[in-house]
């Protein structure tokens, strides 16, 4: 059916919030097209940008909103709040369903019937949110042209089973280091890690936005710098593991705090 709204994914830290996206679009069996934003980007650099050539001559090269645009498909705007809202704000017509001139081009371009636009954040652009460094307020009149959808971390089982399956890459019976029992630990030593995680998100919460909760990436890390034994003289392959995949990023009061965290799920081994 026809909208005249975008949608705009606001996030957790790194929940997962390109990858939810582009599961909507292989669901419904849309083309999906993603493009990066920054303090530089410009609404035309959103269309493509031209490229020098053998002989002097320049190409163009289509970007994802044009593609989208174009043929029908999802286009993804990642870390909208980042992009200056007097850009942004260009978007604005387009999303009501009106053509746009590309002077790229020099034409005019007319959105698909298919083409939808998301958007996605770690805000939800008020600029409140002193973590995020780059991002801004953005422009009301933007942010009322979508649909806002809140995407939380993996419910915990989702997240073991996304586990287990780095655990497999590493650790299966092709491994001439496999044995069952050590599977199981492994297999242990996720849940875990998952728990450890969902408790330092908890926390990240009651501190309103003081410490950065470890991402999805920041468990995958944990576990494969286990797995790879790169631990530290004087500390457990987990600790060492767990600092330098995610605990070293946070103040020393946070740190010796998510090492408490840590102690009272693992153990004083620990």
């Amino acid at each position: 059916t026809d909208v005249d709204y975008g949608t705009w994914l606001n996030v957790g830290h790194a929940t997962g919030k390109t990858s939810v996206a582009q599961q909507i679009a292989a669901r419904l069996g849309m083309q999906c097209y993603s493009e990066t934003c920054s303090e530089r980007t410009e609404f035309l650099d959103l269309f493509g940008y031209n490229i020098p050539c053998a002989g002097g001559k320049m190409k163009f090269v289509h970007g994802g909103l044009y593609l989208a645009m174009q043929n029908g498909g999802i286009c993804i705007l990642n870390e909208v709040d980042a992009m200056s809202p007097s850009e942004l704000i260009k978007l604005n017509e387009l999303l009501g369903g009106k053509p746009v001139y590309v002077p790229q081009t020099e034409s005019w371009l007319n959105p698909h019937k298919n083409f939808r636009l998301i958007v996605t954040s770690n805000t939800n652009g008020t600029g409140e949110d002193p973590r995020y460094i780059g991002t801004g307020q953005l422009n009301a009149a933007f942010k009322d042209r979508f649909m806002k959808t809140y995407v939380d971390y993996l419910p915990q089982e989702i997240e073991v089973e996304y586990l287990n399956g780095i655990l497999g890459k590493y650790f299966d019976k092709s491994n001439p280091h496999y044995s069952s029992v050590r599977e199981k630990q492994y297999k242990a030593l996720i849940v875990m890690i998952v728990k450890v995680a969902n408790a330092l998100r908890k926390a990240a919460v009651s501190m309103s936005g003081g410490m950065t909760p470890p991402s999805i990436r920041a468990t995958k890390r944990w576990l494969e710098l286990t797995l790879k034994g790169t631990s530290t003289n004087g500390m457990s392959g987990t600790r060492s593991a767990f600092l330098k995949a995610y605990a070293y990023d946070l103040s020393e009061h946070e740190q010796n705090a998510a090492i408490e965290v840590c102690i009272e799920h693992f153990g004083s081994d620990f």
